[in-house]
């Protein structure tokens, strides 16, 4: 408006000139640069009635209207981004919904091809105008041949979210509105490596969706857009259908013309307590009794209903109107979890408002003395149904503190809770947690906070989060999720220690926590930088120690069943025991590191895998440690030094599954005794690999004697049943690529069994078959092994024995095999 315009300074900005000559007298937004390669030239996209793109060639003095093209300057509120080439004086490029590019100095422009809508800026490479960074509403994107083609942007977790909402399904999902893309419901974990597209589906409404969904059987969604847009998306036939309260095309219309107003994320709440009943914001609260089919307002206007606040999206010059810029409208609607009749309403225009009689009668709850702001969000305990949190902003108005209240008494009285969040960060978002009362998280500009106290004092809590507006969070299934602006999702896996922290956990020199509920399910957590990352599989396991133990203190994790009996053992820096035969240990059965405070480890739900075999890679189709345990009752028992400490550990099956119990007991019990036979050939391989290299050794030391003829037939028979045996117990592959070159192994064989009874849900009778025709084969190998161990070796012995010799074939421990 009044006073915009280009103005110039040659002494480093201590006076300045303003450049009028061939402009525009009212001007509004303005986009300006300087051309490297003709520092005389300059552009200017300018707001104006006749506006457009302006040229220099004489540093400013003199303007000439060069392109009116609308497409340029189209919503001047939201882009008017310039950028000169560096090397080319004529080649200069504007940004808008798509990217503009002029190479006749800025007479006509094209449209260059982008990934997406809504670029906003341009970073051209000094010394080489073929190299270009694109910033738009999605990410960014570079090109090498000057904007002709792009890398993908889908490489980067750049969503805005604007909400995050959490069902009860299995694996949970989780819903949102996403800034200039679609509205989104993912889930929260895989069955494979990682979360990728194929876990994630478009919800119902646009961009600015705000979700809302029956937890409990998530069938319908419901999704809003701007100006009131709202739709149900039926999640088993994918089919959606509007559900408008109030079918109105308010896009550009002045707000003070239409019949309501509605926010840009406008709400839609299901019921807790009535899955057919919707609630929808505008300036007064809809419902709907019947999923979208009838609607009633059951409130008056609840917001200021300030008309100066009201009428066109923008002044003097352009109407912004794609609904972004309507005010006065509700943002937020709780339904009460205790009672259906009290619904909490935010707007965004500072006020609280409250019924508690299902509509019928409001009343204003705004916290006494708080300036007009936004009321970001709205939290009914889950404890006490009089108790309330809210978190009010007043960033837009340029006070930056943070606003978090709380009242014990329906909004009658507020306390201000923000000891301990830092000054100049807006408070987004405050959750209260399900299951310990009390516990507070709270999402703000930069991160995330909590408090143990209801909000009597706040700490840091981002962690590895990175530093980005945390716009919503949501508690549900022991997890807390997190919806930012411009980093997608988060999640903070298993609040177990939170919520049991207390002064006396503090205190202790070991605690071990309770262990929630671990699950047989799910993918598993692989590292990723392209994908969401799963959660941690198996059980979840956190101790504190208040300090590190000496290196000679024992530190042991072991897993063990109702009994008492010790399934897995993980100690500090050691390893398994010995394999027979003198091999190296099976598997590295390690706590990786200890550390002063809290520590986290995770059981991957199995039992102690059989002998290894070194230099052997993991056998094909199975899986690299023991078997599966199975659903049911167990115990963790942690020892530091003197101290033990044993919690019970619940094991769940796949809530996905309808196995009986019976079933999973025959299933489970073989791959119990499957994994036992891999173990049982892996011992007898490194035995007759042991006789193998001792017999090789005996006959070059008796080369000499009398006997040595005798004794290198009799070791020659022995060693070559050995070879002849050993690619029968196990293949010869030493890498991923051999396995296509050597037959398998009877080891791999009945491993890959192990893996195919454990992918299913029951044991299938060919399963039953398989495994009794490799229990014929062997069998009948280990008859062999039996004869060169019992036959062979006395009789090699002997014949050492006899010729005065010294030394012996000294058999390995032949060990005991556990069904």
């Amino acid at each position: 408006g009044a006073g915009s315009g280009i103005w110039k300074s040659t002494d480093g900005g201590d006076t300045w000139t303003r450049l009028s000559e061939g402009l525009p007298k009212l001007m509004g937004k303005i986009g300006v640069t300087v051309s490297p390669a003709n520092p005389d030239r300059l552009y200017a996209i300018v707001e104006a009635e006749k506006g457009g793109l302006f040229r220099s060639d004489d540093a400013g003095k003199n303007w000439r209207l060069l392109s009116e093209d609308r497409l340029i300057q189209t919503r001047s509120w939201y882009y008017m981004n310039v950028t000169a080439d560096p090397q080319n004086a004529d080649v200069v490029y504007v940004m808008n919904a798509p990217i503009m590019k002029s190479i006749d100095g800025g007479r006509t422009f094209a449209t260059l091809p982008a990934l997406h809508g809504d670029n906003h800026q341009l970073w051209i490479n000094p010394k080489d105008s073929r190299l270009m960074i694109n910033a738009n509403d999605g990410g960014a994107i570079v090109s090498l041949d000057g904007g002709k083609s792009w890398s993908t942007q889908d490489n980067q977790p750049t969503a805005q979210f604007y909400h995050v909402i959490v069902d009860d399904a299995y694996p949970y999902r989780l819903y949102s509105g996403q800034q200039d893309n679609t509205s989104v419901i993912i889930k929260s974990r895989s069955d494979g490596a990682f979360i990728g597209d194929r876990d994630w589906q478009e919800g119902p409404g646009c961009e600015s969706a705000n979700i809302g969904v029956d937890r409990r059987n998530p069938r319908y969604v419901y999704g809003g857009c701007y100006v009131g847009i709202l739709e149900e998306m039926d999640a088993q036939t994918e089919l959606r259908r509007s559900i408008m309260p109030w079918p109105e095309l308010a896009l550009t219309e002045p707000t003070d013309k239409t019949k309501y107003r509605f926010n840009w994320t406008s709400p839609a709440v299901v019921s807790s307590h009535n899955p057919n009943v919707v609630y929808h914001g505008g300036n007064v609260l809809f419902r709907t009794p019947d999923r979208g089919k009838t609607w009633t307002p059951i409130s008056p206007d609840l917001t200021r209903n300030d008309k100066a606040t009201q009428g066109w999206g923008g002044a003097p010059i352009t109407n912004e109107g794609a609904g972004g810029e309507v005010y006065g409208a509700i943002v937020n609607i709780v339904e009460s979890t205790h009672d259906a009749n009290t619904i909490y309403v935010g707007t965004d225009d500072g006020l609280v408002q409250l019924t508690r009689d299902g509509g019928k009668s409001w009343t204003n709850v705004t916290p006494a003395g708080v300036p007009v702001g936004l009321v970001n969000n709205i939290e009914v305990s889950p404890h006490d149904p009089g108790t309330v949190y809210i978190a009010f902003r007043m960033d837009r108005h340029g006070d930056y503190a943070p606003y978090a209240f709380k009242s014990a008494d329906y909004g009658r009285s507020w306390a201000r809770i923000v000891t301990g969040l830092r000054e100049g960060e807006p408070v987004r978002v405050v959750r209260e947690d399900p299951e310990r009362r009390g516990l507070l998280y709270a999402g703000t500009e930069t991160g995330v906070y909590i408090s143990y106290d209801a909000g009597t004092s706040w700490q840091p809590f981002s962690r590895n989060l990175p530093i980005t507006p945390v716009a919503d969070l949501e508690v549900r299934h022991g997890d807390l999720y997190a919806a930012t602006e411009g980093r997608a999702f988060w999640a903070l896996d298993d609040l177990t220690p939170l919520r049991q922290m207390n002064d006396q956990v503090a205190k202790a020199d070991v605690h071990l926590y309770a262990p929630r509920p671990a699950l047989l399910g799910g993918g598993t957590s692989a590292p990723t930088t392209s994908a969401g990352r799963n959660p941690p599989a198996g059980a979840n396991i956190f101790y504190n120690l208040a300090k590190v133990p000496d290196s000679a203190a024992v530190v042991k994790l072991e897993f063990l069943d109702a009994r008492g009996t010790p399934l897995r053992t993980y100690t500090r820096g050691a390893a398994a025991a010995p394999t027979p035969g003198g091999g190296p240990p099976p598997v590295l059965r390690t706590i990786a590191s200890v550390k002063a405070g809290l520590n986290a480890f995770q059981w991957d739900l199995r039992a102690d895998p059989p002998t290894s075999l070194p230099g052997n890679i993991n056998i094909w189709g199975g899986p690299a440690g023991g078997y599966l345990v199975s659903p049911g009752r167990y115990q963790v028992r942690l020892t530091v030094g003197a101290t033990v400490l044993t919690q019970p550990l619940e094991v769940r099956a796949d809530p996905r599954m309808s196995t009986s119990a019976a079933d999973i007991a025959s299933r489970d019990s073989l791959t119990h005794l499957v994994n036992a036979r891999v173990g049982e050939i892996h011992d007898a391989l490194l035995r007759i690999r042991d006789v193998k290299e001792q017999v090789s050794k005996l006959v070059d030391r008796t080369k000499e004697t009398p006997t040595s003829a005798a004794i290198a037939n009799k070791g020659k028979e022995i060693t070559g049943k050995v070879e002849v045996i050993e690619p029968q117990l196990s293949t010869k592959a030493a890498n991923g690529q051999d396995v296509i070159n050597y037959r398998n192994g009877i080891n791999a064989q009945y491993a890959f069994l192990l893996g195919n009874i454990e992918g299913s849900d029951v044991l299938s009778q060919p399963s039953r078959e398989r495994f009794a025709e490799l229990e014929r084969l062997w069998s009948a190998l280990k008859l062999q092994v039996d004869a060169i161990e019992n036959q062979d070796v006395p009789a090699f012995n002997k014949l050492l024995q006899d010729g005065g010799l010294g030394g012996v074939i000294i058999p390995a421990r032949k060990p005991k095999i556990v069904m």
